[in-house]
């Protein structure tokens, strides 16, 4: 059997993401057995401006905390585009979305940090994902993941369901028993309902050195694994995200 790399070109092809960063330590997104939803909030920053962010997401952290907002987990995408960062909250229910959010600060003080944190970004997008426990494997909630690397997968019309048979009988019990921490998702409500993301959680780099959770396979059990999913996706995308401990509660 020939040594296969985390990132050989089959696998690399390979798996699907949806938003899924089930990221410790406060694993807002590790997965429970029962389906439930993440919310995502994707931010550019403006060149040069990054600094100011961060103090303003740190301003916003420490009154978050202090007024007991739900937690929320802050990732920064550290190849591509540096100045993007995600912002990932767990919701159990979209009915949630129903109550009003109430500032962690007075009147004042919240209108001079929105102020600011528009002066400081060029664009804002927010996306709601499904997650897909029955498919994933979540990391122990004490082991930490510094990294997470998302897969975006988007199937062409009308193959939704190939799919999702194609992880549920294919290549999720190819990558359970390959010892994979992944987690699957799809995107539900703000970006393309047909798109994946698969999201294997790291340790550090290093860890890409290593072979692959389908090593496990001969070259030929990978082609026919993967053969189908070539006939189903339309686009793919790969990220590599950091966890940022500093802006995340």
């Amino acid at each position: 059997m020939r040594s296969v790399k985390y990132f050989d070109r089959t696998l690399n092809g390979l798996l699907a993401i949806a938003v899924v960063f089930a990221f410790a330590p406060t694993q807002v997104l590790a997965q429970d057995s029962e389906r439930t939803y993440i919310q995502v909030r994707t931010v550019h920053v403006k060149g040069g401006m990054v600094p100011e962010y961060i103090a303003l997401i740190k301003q916003l952290r420490e009154a978050g905390k202090a007024a007991g907002l739900p937690g929320r987990d802050v990732w920064q995408e550290i190849r591509g585009d540096l100045n993007t960062f995600h912002t990932v909250g767990a919701l159990e229910k979209l009915g949630d979305n129903d109550t009003p959010f109430d500032p962690p600060m007075d009147d004042d003080a919240w209108a001079e940090w929105v102020a600011a944190i528009t002066n400081v970004t060029d664009s804002s997008t927010r996306m709601v994902l499904r997650t897909h426990p029955e498919f994933s494997t979540a990391p122990d909630s004490d082991e930490e993941r510094n990294l997470v690397f998302l897969r975006y997968r988007t199937v062409g019309p009308g193959k939704m369901d190939d799919y999702h048979d194609w992880i549920e009988n294919s290549l999720s019990p190819a990558l359970k028993k390959g010892g994979a921490d992944v987690n699957f998702s799809h995107i539900t409500i703000g970006g393309n309902n047909r798109t994946w993301i698969n999201a294997t959680f790291l340790e550090n780099w290093a860890e890409m050195d290593g072979e692959g959770p389908l090593a496990h396979m001969s070259g030929g059990e990978r082609d026919a694994l993967l053969g189908p999913s070539a006939e189903m996706v339309v686009e793919s995308e790969n990220r590599l995200l950091r966890y940022r401990a500093d802006l995340s509660y």
